[in-house]
């Protein structure tokens, strides 16, 4: 697994990030939201098995011994988000906290986080007038299979709201014009390379 180092002055705390040897860990997250990302998984876990022992103690009969199952996987449900929302915005800080106002960077989120903060960016932008967002996805390169998960849903939720975008390479960029239709606009050279 890969390393921490923090170094504190008074009025500065800095955390480095090594590369991970494990592939278990993603690359530039920080070490904080990978524990607390397997914190959450164990929690899942342990909601699921509570979940099977639960439905056994009912069909045997053991109504209260049921109940009282059931109430520890609502109370692990609960520690299993509340450890996600924390990984998430620890991650979405770590990879935003440099970008101009008109990029947000989505890497390491869960979809649904992931359409969260782009919701809420979105809103950020256009208060502030930005007419472009460009949103960075990723390829998928650390997801199952290599396919991109984000992207497309970042499409489609700008398709859902009619909203023009540009695709790119791990990217998309969104126009917040209120006039514009939803429209795929991918530019292309006469070898189908896209042009950014």
């Amino acid at each position: 697994m890969g390393s921490t180092f923090s170094s504190t002055t008074d009025d500065h705390h800095s955390t480095f990030y090594a590369t991970p040897v494990s592939s278990s860990v993603k690359p530039d997250i920080p070490i904080e939201a990978e524990l607390l990302r397997r914190e959450a998984r164990q929690c899942k876990s342990e909601v699921e098995a509570a979940s099977r022992q639960s439905q056994h103690e009912y069909h045997s009969g053991r109504k209260s011994e049921a109940k009282a199952l059931s109430n520890q996987k609502k109370d692990l449900y609960s520690q299993m988000n509340e450890k996600n929302e924390r990984a998430a915005a620890l991650i979405f800080q770590h990879f935003n906290r440099n970008l101009p106002d008109h990029f947000i960077d989505l890497h390491g989120l869960h979809v649904f986080e992931a359409l969260k903060y782009l919701q809420q960016k979105l809103n950020k932008c256009r208060s502030s007038s930005i007419s472009r967002l460009t949103v960075i996805t990723g390829m998928g390169n650390h997801s199952p299979h290599k396919m991109a998960k984000i992207k497309p849903e970042v499409e489609n939720f700008a398709h859902k709201n009619n909203l023009k975008i540009i695709p790119g390479r791990g990217r998309v960029e969104i126009h917040l014009d209120t006039d514009d239709q939803y429209e795929k606009v991918d530019y292309q050279n006469s070898d189908g390379c896209i042009i950014l």
